[in-house]
């Protein structure tokens, strides 16, 4: 999300930019390919989290290898720190966090089940950082949902944009880490929050199913690592198990405060869609459109949801990134919408950002209030503000109160 891909690139439909030119990051990550790569690359932040520990033998709803096959081939390819592909060997995948549940789960659709459908999820990095919020409500919303999700233990960074600028084959293999993790814990599917994440394990899952000479690479790395990737874990997107997998009806026979009279903003951004629909029209979106419906909400439809927002150009690229984002932003306000709603935390981090600028950029003041979609659920559910993170949204304290103020939030 940094600069331009070339034409020729395979990707080049995702609108995924490189590095800017010169970026000092950019330059401290050339190399990495050479050498082993940093401790911290494999961090959970465990001092922050409050989920308790659960094996995935018992966690995960389609378990097909035992613990001990997992924690066996765990002793045989212990990380060790040296080598080429050292970070690349697991340190304990059979074992997880299990997002706390709220009490009894329901299965989509099939109210008053006593069990959960369980996943085994990957939150990536921007998740516990700049996107916090959207991981604090994910936590808050998904018991009600149905949804246990077991985070993986030992996983990294999915080497997207930085990494991907530099060396190609190093951020595949990071990601293609994490698959291999999951596959060896037995999992079918792997489900994460983070577009840019799910598009990196999508890119990861191709190389190593298509025979490519690229492919050959990253299983040379993977191997290096004692791990390797047979190609039976499906990812997907968080936006698309809440819609297709929990389903409408169950999410309309939970909600407890419909957003009525609320007009929201659908805004995709340009990486849930593309290269991989991800559970949707590439063209056509609707499942923010059904989402938004469900809680009781008004559509406002807007022509540039599938726009980039300029992302990390903002940064590095100030001119064009403001650009990119404020014609978002305006494109909105025309709309009439009240709240925009978006499954993409930097998405949100962004077009929250460009309204402090709005008065430069645009000749006035803008005031609308950017949700993720667990957020967006949250509120419909009745859920209390903190639970959701609304506390950290970066819209003035006034906007938010009257979307906790609209009628019908009490109910």
């Amino acid at each position: 999300m940094h600069g331009q891909v070339p034409g020729r690139d395979q990707d080049h439909r995702a609108h995924v930019r490189a590095q800017a030119p010169g970026h000092p990051r950019g330059r401290r990550l050339q190399g990495l390919g050479r050498r082993s790569l940093p401790a911290p690359v494999h961090r959970h932040r465990g001092q922050e989290r409050t989920f308790p520990r659960a094996g995935l033998a018992h966690a995960l709803h389609d378990v097909s290898a035992p613990l001990a096959d997992a924690q066996a081939d765990r002793a045989g390819a212990a990380h060790d720190g040296q080598g080429p592909h050292a970070a690349l060997r697991p340190q304990d995948p059979g074992q997880g966090r299990l997002l706390p549940h709220g009490g009894k789960g329901h299965r989509a659709g099939q109210p008053g089940r006593s069990r959960a459908m369980k996943y085994l999820y990957y939150p990536g990095c921007s998740q516990q950082a700049t996107g916090r919020t959207y991981e604090e409500s994910l936590r808050s919303v998904a018991p009600e949902l149905g949804i246990e999700l077991v985070e993986m233990q030992d996983w990294n960074c999915c080497g997207t944009t930085t990494v991907m600028a530099v060396n190609k084959v190093l951020a595949l293999s990071l990601a293609a880490r994490n698959l291999a993790l999951a596959e060896r814990a037995g999992a079918k599917e792997i489900v994460t929050g983070c577009p840019s994440c799910a598009l990196s394990l999508h890119k990861a899952h191709q190389s190593l199913t298509d025979g490519s000479a690229l492919g050959a690479k990253v299983r040379e790395a993977l191997a290096a690592g004692g791990l390797e990737y047979k190609g039976t874990v499906a990812v997907r997107h968080l936006l698309d198990l809440i819609v297709n997998q929990v389903g409408i009806e169950a999410i309309k026979s939970r909600v407890r405060a419909p957003l009525a009279g609320l007009k929201i903003a659908p805004y995709y951004g340009c990486q849930v869609l593309r290269p991989y629909p991800q559970g949707d029209d590439q063209d056509r979106p609707q499942n923010l459109e059904k989402l938004i419906q469900a809680l009781g909400g008004e559509v406002a439809d807007f022509a540039l949801k599938t726009t980039c927002c300029g992302g990390t150009l903002v940064a590095t690229r100030a001119e064009v990134g403001n650009t990119m984002s404020s014609q978002v932003i305006a494109s909105i306000e025309k709309s009439g919408a009240k709240a925009i709603v978006t499954p993409c935390s930097l998405c949100q981090t962004t077009l929250e950002a460009v309204q402090r600028h709005s008065k430069k950029l645009l000749g006035h003041k803008v005031r609308i209030p950017v949700l993720t979609i667990t957020q967006l659920v949250g509120l419909a559910l009745g859920q209390d503000r903190k639970a959701l993170a609304l506390q950290r949204l970066l819209a003035p304290k006034s906007c938010v109160r009257e979307l906790e103020m609209r009628p019908g939030a009490g109910a």
